[in-house]
Order: C-alpha cells, then sequence, then structure tokens
C-alpha cells in the first residue's frame, strides 16, 4: 500500500513555472490579506517544490482548503476560538495518525489518504504576536455534499432543502454530546442508538434528507466525534465540508473543521 501510494504521489508531482508560482502567491494573498506572507508560505511548505494552487475551494472558521495542480487538496489551518481546546500541534498529531494507518496498510473505512502535513511559523499581522503557527497537509480530493448532488443531476433547490436538514442534524447531534458525558471508550453505535432514542432526535427537522442518507450522515458525525473524543466544541461541521471518498464509497468523512 506503502509504495502504492508513493508510485502515484510521485507520478502526480511536476515542475512549476514561473506563472504558476505568480498564481499561487495571488491565492495565497487573498487568504492572509497581508504582504510578505504568501512568498513566505509559498518557500516554507515543502509540497510547492512540485506543485502549485490552482483555486480555493472552501473555508472553515479556522482553514481554507485548495485545490492543487497535481489533483490533491491543500488545507491551511490556524488557532481559532472554534477550535475548542486543540491546538495545531494535537491537529497535526492527527493527521500524523490517518497518515501512518494510509503508508502502514492498516487505513480505516472512510479515511482520507494524507501525503503530507506539517506546522510553520509565519509573520504575524498582531502587534504582540511577532509570528504566528499554520498548520499544512496535503490529501485526497473528497467529493463534498454539494458537488456529489450537482454529479448525480440533483436540483440545486433540492439540495439546499438537504443543507437545511443536515445543519439541523448536526446541531442536535453536538446538543445530544453537550448533554451527555460519553466516555472515550465509548461504543460509537452504542452512542448512536442514545442519540435515537433520546429527546435530542427529531426525524421531522430532517424530512428533506432520505433514510438512507441520514444513516450515512450520523454515523459519519459520530465516527468524527468519537476520534476526537465526543468533543462536541471541535469542529465547523456543515454542509460544505463534509463529503464522500468517491462516487463509490458513500462514507462520510468531515475534511474540514
Amino acid at each position: 500500500m506503502k509504495l502504492l501510494i508513493e508510485s502515484w504521489h510521485t507520478h502526480l508531482k511536476e515542475s512549476i513555472s514561473e506563472d504558476q508560482k505568480q498564481q499561487t502567491l495571488r491565492i495565497l494573498k487573498n487568504w492572509f490579506g497581508y504582504e510578505g506572507v504568501p512568498e513566505e508560505v509559498f518557500q516554507k511548505v515543502p509540497i510547492f517544490r512540485d506543485t502549485f494552487i490552482k483555486k480555493r475551494i472552501g473555508s472553515g472558521t479556522a482553514a481554507t482548503a485548495f485545490e492543487l495542480g497535481n489533483g490533491n487538496v491543500l488545507r491551511l489551518y490556524s488557532n481559532n476560538r472554534y477550535m475548542g481546546h486543540r491546538s495545531i500541534e494535537e491537529e497535526d498529531k492527527q493527521y500524523e495518525k490517518v497518515m501512518s494507518r494510509t503508508f502502514g496498510g492498516s487505513s480505516k473505512k472512510g479515511d482520507i489518504v494524507v501525503y503530507a502535513h506539517g506546522i510553520i511559523e509565519i509573520e504575524s499581522d498582531i502587534d504582540d504576536e511577532p509570528e504566528r503557527k499554520v498548520g499544512w497537509v496535503e490529501m485526497n480530493k473528497v467529493l463534498t455534499l454539494p458537488d456529489y448532488y450537482r454529479y448525480m443531476d440533483v436540483p440545486p433547490y433540492i439540495w439546499e432543502d438537504k443543507r437545511e436538514s443536515f445543519d439541523n442534524l448536526v446541531y442536535d447531534i453536538k446538543s445530544f454530546l453537550s448533554d451527555f458525558s460519553l466516555t472515550e471508550n465509548e461504543d460509537e453505535w452504542e452512542a448512536i442508538e442514545q442519540f435515537e432514542n433520546s429527546f435530542h432526535f427529531n426525524k421531522y427537522r430532517y424530512e428533506h434528507i432520505t433514510k438512507k442518507e441520514l444513516e450515512i450522515f450520523i454515523a459519519g458525525i459520530f465516527k468524527h466525534y468519537k476520534m476526537n473524543n465526543w468533543d462536541s466544541s471541535l469542529g465547523d461541521i456543515h454542509f460544505d465540508n463534509v463529503g464522500f471518498l468517491s462516487l463509490y464509497d458513500q462514507t462520510l468523512v468531515v475534511f474540514d473543521y
């Protein structure tokens, strides 16, 4: 498995032109918003020796995702109050675990593929903070829920209704986790059963998603929180930063939180 992934990643590598570098710097400047930093990020994140940014594809409260020229995704993230108690270092360790599973041949169903990750220090725009840390990770591209529904020719007005139901579901699960103290070793399927038997579960609030979608969404969200020790304060889970690994693997993945 490791050799296959490394071989494919090597195959994706390409030399970048000056135009591609300048395009990358322009897109980074739009995200960071001040001079100097784009060049610093470009120099310190090693993947830019081999690929470039094509476009920005989404943002959360603490991160932004970019599509790379090699077909993968770069996620840049920073400390943010919405991330709860988890630091950049802790999040980077999560990516290290996923990468180890990937290269060690022990990937779990629904895992993203992490090719490279790390933390850099850059100039800060905050007066009393001369430097700040930014985490980065190169991962496989995930098919977001909006993209999936577009591909399946679901009319926008229908999947916008699904968005509302999905957001209601996330809210209800987070409320459930806030009220119930789950232990680190709690089985996620037992936790799901508790949720579905609680007053927090209200199927009428999820009327725009099918029974099958509801099962997939609940399983994916609970798996995410299980991996984060049931901490409901973590995450900015919404319709645009979850998705499927492919059209043929409909396991919900939270890829930007």
